[in-house]
């Protein structure tokens, strides 16, 4: 009986060792599995972090494409503008050129018109009157100086073409001429309304053809 205790107690022994080992064991495997749960943590909260750099990426990369859509939208619109500005750059020189030849056509024609206006017969009578009274009132003053009124009037009488009122119409005529209008003008005027080679057709004292007419001969244009 005493030897069937004392395997017993051996037994009992064994299997508390073998209960004690369990439990070192279940406590390091525990200890182990708390370790990888930590890291798993650690892996899902990585993963959560580079799945929202993802999409962050993804939404950068969205915004660039659309940002380079409009880059070669504002490209294209850019080189339009410049091959528009480039064409209008060469409109605006050609109209630069025909009115500079415009300008000298110009030019040569006013210095025409001067001649002309000053040969009409329009124009000399226009004047004529006034010249008359310029010399009169000059030949007045003249003989005015150091002289008496008895010997002006005794000189103006000894010159019959001089007109003894000349000092005091001079300048009311003078005046009058900026009153006046000249029909060989009021033609260029109206030429200058109409194409610039319409002006070959005008001619002082109203002999010619008018503006409108059709371009008259060349010798007669240049005479």
């Amino acid at each position: 009986m005493l030897l069937h205790f004392e395997r017993l107690d051996e037994e009992s022994d064994k299997l508390q060792e073998s209960c004690d080992l369990a439990q070192t064991k279940y406590a390091g495997c525990k200890k182990k599995l708390a370790d990888l749960q930590v890291a798993f943590d650690a892996k899902v909260s990585d993963y959560g972090q580079l799945s929202h750099d993802y999409e962050d990426a993804l939404r950068r990369e969205e915004a660039l494409k659309v940002k380079v859509a409009e880059l070669e939208i504002g490209k294209k619109e850019s080189d339009e503008l410049v091959v528009s500005q480039a064409e209008r750059i060469k409109s605006l020189e050609v109209s630069l050129k025909e009115s500079e030849t415009g300008v000298e056509q110009l030019r040569s024609d006013r210095k025409k018109f001067a001649i002309a206006a000053g040969k009409s017969k329009e124009y000399k009578e226009s004047v004529g009157e006034v010249l008359s009274l310029v010399v009169g009132k000059g030949f007045i003053d003249g003989i005015s100086l150091g002289r008496t009124k008895a010997d002006v009037d005794a000189l103006l009488k000894a010159s019959p073409g001089v007109n003894p009122a000349s000092s005091d119409l001079f300048m009311g005529e003078y005046l009058k001429l900026f009153e006046m209008h000249y029909p060989y003008v009021d033609k260029v005027t109206r030429a200058y309304l109409l194409d610039p080679s319409e002006l070959q057709n005008v001619m002082p004292d109203g002999a010619g053809p008018t503006p409108g007419g059709g371009p008259r001969p060349s010798s007669t244009a240049h005479s």
